[in-house]
């Protein structure tokens, strides 16, 4: 290949790219959207969610607009692997491996609440900051991406994925994958108590504990 018919080939590839980059799609929902029940809950090894949320999405990136929200019920399942607890200034951040999937269903049962967004992951970090070495904080914070786990992708589907695909190319949302979520006012009991007792060997809960929790999320993101 001569020497001008690279640099011209090298040309059209960046244009190409240039013209095909769009900003990254964010995913949200607020603390204490569903109003029913708490957000999560948890016992023993397992952590589970059940909530009714208003799921926006936001397709412009920090631009304005491009506001979608969608109905959706929110479920969560996720189960304890490695568990540790260091000391962290006067307090103590217990630290947890964990590993499941979480998934988001059209709130709408003329459409037989179709699904809109997911993922599975196996090693997404929950930290909780404690002043006890032996009880969880009263908030915690889960996160995880594609960069540090593979199989965070996210996948999409019906009226979710119509939205995304007049604008992005189809499966755009699975490309730099990442989440986080909040769990605020952790406690054991309904209303109020402390948060929950935790075996400092396994990382299991000792009691049955409830939190609220708000959610975010990132796609069409490349490294």
């Amino acid at each position: 290949m001569s020497r001008k018919i690279f640099v011209l080939f090298a040309v059209l590839v960046l244009a190409s790219a240039i013209a095909w980059a769009k900003p990254p799609f964010y995913v949200s929902f607020a603390s204490d959207d569903y109003h029913e029940g708490p957000t999560f809950t948890g016992s023993g090894a397992d952590i589970h969610g059940k909530a009714r949320v208003d799921l926006m999405l936001d397709q412009q990136g920090d631009f304005e607009g491009g506001v979608v929200i969608f109905p959706s019920w929110f479920t969560f399942e996720a189960k304890i692997g490695k568990y540790t607890v260091i000391p962290w200034g006067a307090n103590f951040l217990h630290i947890w491996d964990l590993a499941g999937n979480f998934s988001f269903n059209h709130y709408d049962i003329g459409l037989g609440s179709p699904f809109l967004l997911g993922t599975r992951f196996e090693h997404a970090v929950l930290t909780s900051l404690s002043p006890s070495a032996t009880q969880a904080g009263e908030t915690m914070t889960l996160q995880g991406s594609q960069s540090t786990d593979g199989v965070v992708v996210f996948q999409d589907g019906g009226p979710f994925e119509a939205v995304v695909n007049l604008v992005f190319p189809d499966d755009y949302v699975g490309f730099g994958s990442a989440f986080a979520f909040t769990f605020t006012h952790v406690r054991v009991g309904d209303f109020v108590g402390a948060p929950p007792n935790v075996d400092t060997g396994s990382g299991k809960f000792r009691e049955e504990f409830k939190t609220e929790g708000s959610f975010s999320g990132e796609g069409g993101t490349f490294q």
